[in-house]
């Protein structure tokens, strides 16, 4: 496999044959998870590449992670059909994904948690 992890699903028999290139399995790889938070334009200010926000797992209770942004998208991911007033306009938001460094990997795929802002 190209990176550590555990396998998931092993989807090969004794006397297959395997095309080059099948997928024959799905590994779990070791990596810090990541959360995708959608922000309002008049917040995006503070959502920068690089800089720490603070993560709270809601299926933990009260267990605090660091988190870094790593990619804020450039498009508004949510446009009112007619936008007609400084309101709606701030219906407007923005993706933003944050890795959370979680080494002792506690945190499940599907869980959700709460960023605490910039």
């Amino acid at each position: 496999a190209p990176a550590d992890g555990v396998l998931r699903n092993l989807d090969l028999r004794p006397g297959d044959i395997v095309e080059p290139g099948a997928a024959v399995a799905v590994v779990d790889e070791f990596l810090d998870p990541y959360v995708r938070i959608y922000v309002p334009q008049r917040a995006l200010g503070s959502f920068v590449v690089g800089r720490g926000v603070e993560v709270r797992s809601d299926a933990l209770a009260g267990r605090r992670f660091n988190g870094t942004i790593e990619e804020v998208d450039t498009n508004a991911q949510f446009t009112p059909r007619n936008v007609q007033t400084a309101e709606d306009r701030g219906d407007l938001v923005f993706g933003v994904k944050i890795r959370i460094h979680d080494p002792k990997r506690m945190i499940y795929g599907g869980t959700t948690v709460e960023v605490a802002a910039p």
